[in-house]
């Protein structure tokens, strides 16, 4: 039986291969990614690896805003040491960053900006423009403190004037005699993700293991 690598030999061999630029492209780190993200379990070093593409090659970070989406989906919450990672990812990918953080369950958002609290304030600001908000769950509303808990949901504005895509406009101008609907669809807005130039430096790629 073969013996393990040792996981600090691991650590070296992947930073060489970011040094070597000509070969490790920014294509070739795609791909990587795409492969790590395929793999059951995930890797250990997966969010190390998502870090450091990020400080080498900065034109993937939509690429790296992708699989943190898919880190979501994956619950990556449940893995203490990928957990980690993520949150510290989502900080020096925002505001990027910022739908992503907005999918998570109100208890793993609530662990996050315990870690990076200075997060907080530009995250409720983001959230708070109307069609974000229209989209976001009420807890998590509630844990950005933008609704109190005792506080109903109200009907967004911009919403409320749209319906199945007709503008009001062109929708019946008598509605007082109209029926409530109660299944509405509510207007699906999706969460573009904003421009950012990200600053990094050397202490935002270590992560201890």
């Amino acid at each position: 039986v073969k013996e393990a690598v040792p996981l600090k030999k691991v650590i070296d061999a992947c930073g060489q291969c970011f040094v070597l630029k000509a070969i490790f492209k920014p294509d070739v780190l795609a791909v990587v990614l795409n492969q790590l993200m395929e793999l059951t379990p995930l890797p250990t070093l997966l969010m190390r690896t998502v870090i450091q593409t990020v400080g080498f090659a900065p034109r993937l970070k939509p690429r790296v805003i992708e699989t943190l989406a898919t880190l979501v989906r994956k619950q990556v919450w449940k893995n203490p040491r990928l957990w980690e990672g993520f949150v510290k990812c989502t900080k020096i990918t925002a505001p990027d960053s910022y739908p992503v953080l907005l999918q998570l369950p109100v208890s793993s958002l609530e662990d996050a900006l315990s870690k990076i609290p200075t997060i907080k304030a530009p995250l409720a600001r983001y959230t708070s423009q109307p069609q974000v908000k229209a989209t976001t769950a009420r807890a998590t509303l509630v844990v950005l403190g933008l609704v109190s808990d005792d506080t109903p949901t109200s009907i967004n504005a911009t919403a409320a004037n749209v319906e199945d895509g007709v503008p009001m406009d062109e929708q019946k101008e008598n509605l007082d005699d109209a029926e409530p609907c109660s299944n509405s669809k509510s207007l699906k807005v999706e969460k573009g993700i904003l421009p950012s130039q990200v600053e990094t430096n050397e202490d935002d790629f270590e992560i201890e293991l």
